[in-house]
């Protein structure tokens, strides 16, 4: 079945390694389009997040014990940012999208780490001023977003073309958002987002069977 393989090819740390929680997202929305029983992945979601937790609001895209032991350890994007939001959506009732919010946010930065070149600064530390962003954590916090988040949260679901925008029109469906806009938005972006994942085995065999 389509979901226990799912299951097995996360159990591997190198699976979608470059942004695993986006990954992951993605495939727990893709399922659930499907109508499969996304919800058994619930507990990859947990383990990968308590493994990958630095600290309260911090994660990483490798598991802890493997940084510790030589693992390349770089600052966490706003792809990992979209995908805890849509994970948090999906599994914890938003405990997760709190967490970051409320304890993860120094001066409004997210500081997950250094750059890919061993640098300590990094444009993604500013994910959490980005409006549009702010919006994705804030839904999947239950919190009201304002005017400019909603604005910029829309704008950019118009104007992105990549594999992320199949997983923002999911997770704000999911969470009962204006249909008539997502609809546009699902029309526009075709089947653009399959070039993305197209390699992976998995989810073109979800696609196919879909």
């Amino acid at each position: 079945m389509i979901v226990d393989d799912f299951i097995t090819a996360f159990e591997d740390p190198d699976y979608g390694k470059q942004n695993p929680f986006l990954v992951l997202s993605s495939a727990a929305l893709e399922l659930k389009k499907a109508g499969l029983a996304y919800d058994r992945l619930a507990p990859t979601w947990e383990r990968m997040r308590d493994e990958r937790r630095l600290r309260r609001g911090i994660f990483k895209r490798k598991p802890i014990h493997l940084i510790k032991y030589g693992e390349q350890d770089i600052t966490t994007s706003h792809d990992e940012w979209l995908g805890l939001a849509a994970l948090s959506m999906l599994f914890d009732n938003g405990e997760t999208a709190r967490e970051i919010l409320d304890e993860g946010l120094i001066f409004g930065l997210w500081l997950t780490g250094k750059n890919e070149k061993g640098y300590w600064l990094d444009s993604e530390w500013f994910t959490p001023w980005r409006p549009e962003y702010r919006a994705f954590m804030k839904l999947a916090a239950g919190r009201k977003i304002s005017w400019l988040e909603n604005f910029a949260m829309r704008l950019n679901v118009q104007t992105n073309i990549f594999n992320m925008n199949r997983i923002k029109i999911l997770f704000l469906d999911g969470l009962g958002y204006d249909r008539a806009f997502l609809t546009v938005a699902e029309i526009k972006l075709g089947t653009k987002f399959k070039g993305w994942y197209g390699r992976s085995i998995l989810f073109k065999r979800l696609w196919d069977d879909a």
